[in-house]
């Protein structure tokens, strides 16, 4: 179990840091093939709805007991090409 400030970070950094770098990454190779750029490009939209309803939900998620965790196990399923959850 690690302190809500320090994952609160994690989310933050794999959350916009790391997609940051790989849609850049996506839209300068171009390389004829647009998966990589349709995969980020899905990913932003639906990261920001996360993000709105999570500010807005702030409050009440703050008691919930693993609620970064859980916020943490989400970004990474966008991601992870395993999952193909932002496809």
């Amino acid at each position: 179990f690690s302190p809500g400030f320090i994952l609160r970070g994690g989310c933050l950094y794999a959350g916009a840091v790391v997609p940051s770098f790989n849609s850049a990454r996506a839209i300068a190779v171009q390389t004829g093939k647009f998966e990589a750029c349709v995969r980020w490009l899905t990913y932003w939209p639906i990261y920001g709805v996360l993000s709105l309803i999570y500010s807005y939900l702030s409050d009440v998620i703050a008691w919930v007991p693993f609620a970064y965790h859980f916020e943490l196990a989400v970004i990474l399923w966008l991601q992870l090409p395993f999952f193909r959850g932002s496809y």
